[in-house]
């Protein structure tokens, strides 16, 4: 018995310590002060090791530990009492520091007791004892207090006003802490105690979340309101920019990581969704007028809010597409830009380059935006039919002359942005054969300014449209290639030159179908002339047995000198010039009728290159009659031996006109293209119509219709055409019509 009651003597003392020690901490809750001594943690660790181990008073400590915690935490509850708002949150938030501190140390003190009798009786330990404790004790009967003095700080940090975002997450923290119920432990991290666990968020979603979003939802809906009543679009914007930054911040910070995506959704449904409309076409400052003043800034922010919601871009693109087609309606529709190719381009192309930017800049290159940008222009530059010929012309320019001084780099820019321009066509065929013919004029002249560009263009073009559409452009650098090493071999085979009888030969090989056909006119060579064609046709032949040459008197140039003048000229002339002006060799004076006779050029050309050299600017030939601009066969021609040039050097051949006097008519180059367009056109959509046909072998007469205009890329075939090429393929006996129903195709094998 003796040893008994002093074994309860030494529990009743040892109790005593730990009791002291835990004083201290009240002391230290109340004081702020406390002994940095360890030695009174280690004698009261030391005491629940000996009597849990050799005593046997586990069970005891235990329930001292948890009555130690239930005390506690009373007389937490009566020092919150009856407190609201924000008091409240301070005073909670004391108690709470308070509580994490004394259940650490006593996690600390009991932890012996954690680790073996709490593990081996499957009880909770210590910290989820004391976590447990506080739920029941303090948190379950003020949580719904706390809530509100939440909210209602919440509202007064979204209306500017100072409020303590420590104390607020620690609250917050509250919500989800209180949910651990499996493996809790209570760690130090730094400077601050956390909680950590097996979570469940159960009285976060439905107390916190829950109240925190339908709050947040209410706020926001008034604020919205008053917002569309006061403020202007930009305004609107920004403070909505401003605010969505504001709250997903404070739920990156304070709160549960899923609440952030649920944050923004809220937010997104009542700022950004449902006032979309009413702020993006707001009169006076709305998308409009952003983009009628060029308020890139105000656009950028637009779009960064409303991408937010992609169903509300819907809007600004019904805002862009009309605003980009205006603007290039007045372009198209502009009289004097009309009769200038290169400046009507030129026009396209700095609106084309303005609306990439505003895209690209504005718009983060939304595919959504490029498709309505390139869907706006097509819309327009189709309605004027000379836009493709023109953006011809417009490359045509820029090869010659345009790009003279530019680095490589913005060499490529330039033929990017025409390619830009080219997406947007319809009749691409058209783009293609006018340039085709712009091409071989300026590679037979010599008049491209860089070989490296053109080749550049074609692989860009080659890219937009295939290699077959684009083969014809490519074979032609070949041809000038071959004939470059044909020339060569020339030279060799007459011994190193080129010149016989005066003339120096300089020939180009075209091949048959690969460059653009030509309505040549016959004439009769002078003997120089005749001798060298001669001479190179024998070269020719002998080299390639069963090739036919046919020389081409139209596209040939000349070089002749004067020695009749008082200066030495130096003429470029055309072929057609140098015939009619090598007759001037052997003849003072001719008339109109001799030099037809003499030349064996059909009237229309004589008449033609006769204006050319009879120009009152140059006029190199005299005419009897030289105020009526007529020529009658009777009329007298000779040298003008007054003659006079300011330059030595003097072109009689008629440069490419790309702007027109009269809008009516028409370029020879666009007069050519309109009629080889007609009929390719025609073989294009009978080469398809077959092919569709020998595949399907039966189709409806709309299917077919529908079908045709899909594969059809190079131009957009209205449905006349393609029943013209049906009715075509029926004569021809390609296809017949079903027996049965005259609105179904059968193709004939």
């Amino acid at each position: 018995l003796r040893e008994m009651a002093e074994e309860e003597l030494n529990f009743k003392e040892s109790m005593k310590t730990i009791t002291k020690f835990i004083d201290n901490l009240y002391v230290f809750f109340e004081t702020g002060e406390m002994k940095k001594e360890h030695s009174p943690f280690v004698e009261c660790y030391t005491i629940v090791y000996k009597l849990a181990d050799h005593k046997d008073h586990a069970s005891e400590l235990y329930e001292f530990h948890k009555k130690t915690m239930r005390n506690h935490l009373k007389d937490a509850c009566i020092k919150i009492g009856d407190l609201q708002s924000e008091p409240l949150l301070r005073e909670y938030i004391r108690q709470l520091d308070n509580f994490t501190i004394l259940a650490r140390w006593l996690s600390k003190v009991f932890n012996y007791i954690d680790r073996y009798y709490l593990m081996f009786n499957q009880l909770d330990s210590t910290s989820l004892v004391s976590l447990k404790t506080f739920r029941e004790v303090v948190f379950t009967d003020i949580r719904k207090k706390l809530l509100d003095a939440l909210m209602d700080e919440i509202t007064k940090h979204r209306e500017l006003e100072d409020v303590n975002w420590d104390t607020l997450h620690k609250t917050v923290e509250t919500f989800i802490n209180v949910g651990y119920k499996k493996d809790v432990k209570l760690k130090k991290v730094g400077e601050i105690f956390q909680w950590t666990g097996e979570k469940n968020l159960q009285e976060y979603d439905e107390m916190f979340e829950k109240t925190f979003l339908s709050k947040t939802k209410e706020y926001y809906s008034v604020k919205c309101n008053d917002w569309l009543q006061s403020l202007n679009c930009p305004e609107f914007i920004n403070i909505a920019l401003e605010k969505l930054d504001m709250e997903e911040q404070i739920a990156e910070e304070h709160m549960d990581p899923k609440t952030k995506s649920k944050l923004k959704q809220t937010l997104d449904d009542v700022i950004v969704e449902q006032h979309a409309q009413n702020v993006i076409n707001k009169e006076g400052t709305g998308c409009k007028e952003m983009l009628k003043n060029n308020k890139l800034d105000e656009l950028s922010k637009m779009y960064t809010l409303f991408s937010r919601v992609d169903s509300t871009l819907k809007y600004i693109l019904l805002e862009m597409g009309p605003y980009i087609e205006s603007r290039g309606q007045v372009v198209i529709n502009d009289e004097e830009l009309q009769k200038d190719p290169v400046k009507f381009t030129q026009k396209l192309l700095e609106l084309k380059k303005e609306m990439d930017e505003i895209v690209m800049n504005c718009f983060n290159n939304d595919p959504k935006f490029n498709q309505t940008r390139d869907k706006s222009f097509l819309n327009f530059m189709n309605k004027f039919s000379e836009t493709p010929q023109y953006m011809a012309g417009y490359c045509d320019h820029l090869f010659k002359s345009g790009i003279k001084g530019m680095s490589e780099s913005e060499i490529e820019e330039n033929l990017d942005a025409v390619i830009r321009l080219f997406r947007c066509l319809h009749n691409r065929d058209i783009f293609i054969k006018a340039y085709t013919k712009h091409q071989a004029q300026r590679l037979l002249n010599k008049t491209s300014l860089n070989t490296d560009a053109e080749q550049s263009m074609i692989s860009k073009l080659k890219i937009e449209s295939g290699f077959n559409t684009i083969q014809k452009l490519s074979r032609m650098f070949t041809d000038m290639e071959l004939s470059k090493n044909t020339m060569e071999d020339f030279k060799k085979k007459n011994g190193g030159t080129t010149e016989f009888k005066g003339v120096n030969i300089n020939v180009d090989i075209l091949t048959s179908g690969i460059w653009p056909e030509q309505n040549v006119h016959p004439c009769k060579l002078p003997g120089e002339l005749s001798h060298c064609a001669q001479k190179f046709s024998l070269f020719y032949k002998d080299k390639h047995s069963g090739r036919h040459l046919s020389w081409l008197y139209n596209s040939c140039n000349a070089i002749m000198n004067t020695l009749t003048f008082a200066k030495t000229y130096t003429l470029t002339v055309s072929c057609y010039q140098a015939v009619i002006l090598s007759l001037f060799n052997e003849h003072q004076k001719l008339t109109v009728g001799q030099v037809k006779e003499l030349s064996g050029l059909p009237e229309a050309e004589l008449t033609r290159q006769l204006k050319q050299l009879c120009n009152p600017k140059m006029k190199l030939i005299s005419k009897d009659k030289p105020k009526v601009p007529k020529f009658t066969p009777d009329e007298g021609l000779e040298v003008n031996p007054k003659f006079k040039y300011n330059l030595v050097k003097v072109n009689f051949i008629p440069k490419t006109a790309h702007k027109k006097k009269d809008l009516k008519k028409k370029t020879d180059i666009e007069n050519q293209v309109e009629e080889e367009i007609k009929s390719e056109r025609a073989l294009v959509l009978d080469a398809m119509i077959v092919r569709i046909m020998k595949a399907r072998k039966k189709e409806r007469h709309t299917e077919l219709i529908t079908e045709v205009i899909k594969q059809v890329f190079l131009f957009k075939p209205q449905p006349q055409m393609i029943k013209q090429s049906i009715e075509r393929l029926i004569e021809k006996e390609y296809l017949e019509r079903d027996d049965n129903d005259r609105q179904v195709y059968i193709y004939i094998p």
